[in-house]
């Protein structure tokens, strides 16, 4: 038998006057949060450079809510 595969985390967003939080279990260890500006572009995702902090059980990210729309995801390297 091989191990049935782990849910992925869940990731929630909020956005707050001039920025966005981003939050993510802190069991999560495996997960690197990529953002992309269009999903049209294929592969172009990137590794959001924002350090996470630990509040609570949760990593949390905050960004600047500028520059346009952003799509946001975790991905298991």
């Amino acid at each position: 038998f091989a191990p049935l595969p782990s849910a992925a985390p869940s990731l929630s967003a909020l956005a707050q006057t001039g920025q966005i939080i981003l939050r993510w279990p802190a069991t999560a260890t495996n997960y690197v949060l990529e953002s992309v500006a269009d999903l049209t572009q294929g592969n172009s995702w990137q590794i959001v450079t924002n350090l996470p902090t630990i509040v609570g059980d949760d990593y949390v990210v905050t960004n600047a809510a500028t520059g346009g729309r952003r799509f946001f995801r975790l991905r298991s390297p």
